[in-house]
């Protein structure tokens, strides 16, 4: 944060002195959160239209009994409220909520994997965790066992995605090395990056598709989608359809092409915020087009996964 922005923020706080005054470490807080949204939201924001916003809001007159802190959280609300409809404001409950949900949606939405007729290897991932690669390796180094599989279904019907290395991992897991997965783009060359097929960019230094198949890279794939695929589950079925790895069935997917990252205000208070935009490796936008599957297959139907077994069989 910068003296200009602490500046700023004590002349726009200057507050009719009702109820507790604010005080200069809840100033310096809303300063700060003012310059964390400039630098990671995905458009260029105007720090002092934020603060503009921040006082606004805490002047209001149902606002003035409020403490000092109080103020802080409505000013900070305030300033997110103007970005996108996808950043949020996590408060305290908001976080702990959060950390308490995620090891039962681990386990809830881990990836799962069968053998169906035809020795077609299914596998739903779910959601995209820290789990899903080691769990997506352990499927894939069964291809070769016998009976040999012919052929892969990857169902992303109702798949959210996630973990953004996890995403880049399940897309490289199907593509050759350092194959282009999608592009990022922000306001800050800290989130502009071109996601590759390599465990650089989703390994942790612990590549987890070491000594698979060679085979897995060319067995016929289908990737099943529907209208909630979304976000990072789009990211893998459009770079697999424009490498042409896949075919992609089902119907046009949900059209979220954009990356959340989570700021740390405070040990209890973070910020969700819009940090960049995902273009496919073609070069077209996800955000409100969606992937268009190649072939269009009405993905509720019961005998979906039947006919995704049909077209590995063309």
């Amino acid at each position: 944060m910068t003296l200009r922005l602490l500046a700023a923020a004590a002349a726009l706080l200057a507050l009719p002195a009702h109820g507790e005054e604010i005080t200069p470490e809840s100033m310096r807080a809303m300063a700060d959160a003012a310059s964390v949204i400039a630098s990671t939201y995905f458009k260029p924001v105007d720090t002092g239209r934020l603060l503009r916003t921040c006082t606004d809001a805490a002047s209001q007159p149902d606002k003035q009994a409020l403490s000092s802190s109080q103020k802080e959280e409505v000013c900070v609300r305030a300033m997110v409220a103007t970005l996108d409809k996808d950043s949020a404001y996590l408060g305290r409950e908001d976080w702990q909520a959060l950390r308490t949900a995620a090891p039962a949606q681990k386990a809830q939405l881990a990836l799962k994997a069968e053998r169906l007729p035809g020795e077609v290897l299914l596998i739903t991932p779910g959601q995209f965790t820290d789990a899903t690669l080691e769990q997506l390796a352990s499927a894939l180094r069964t291809v070769d066992a016998a009976p040999k599989v012919s052929g892969i279904i990857l169902d992303l019907r109702h798949c959210q995605g996630g973990l953004l290395t996890a995403t880049i991992g399940v897309a490289a897991a199907f593509l050759p090395l350092k194959a282009l997965v999608f592009k990022a783009q922000g306001n800050s060359p800290d989130f502009a990056m071109d996601a590759l097929a390599d465990p650089e960019y989703y390994g942790a230094g612990k590549p987890p598709f070491a000594g698979l198949p060679p085979v897995v890279l060319t067995l016929p794939l289908v990737v099943l989608v529907d209208a909630q695929t979304a976000s990072g589950a789009e990211m893998v079925a459009a770079a697999l359809q424009d490498h042409g790895r896949a075919r992609i069935a089902g119907v046009r997917t949900a059209g979220r092409g954009m990356i959340q990252t989570l700021r740390m205000l405070s040990a209890q208070v973070a910020l969700k915020l819009t940090s960049a935009e995902i273009s496919r490796p073609n070069g077209r936008a996800i955000e409100g087009v969606g992937v268009t599957p190649d072939v269009m297959l009405a993905s509720d139907v019961p005998d979906a996964i039947a006919k995704a077994q049909a077209l590995l069989r063309r």
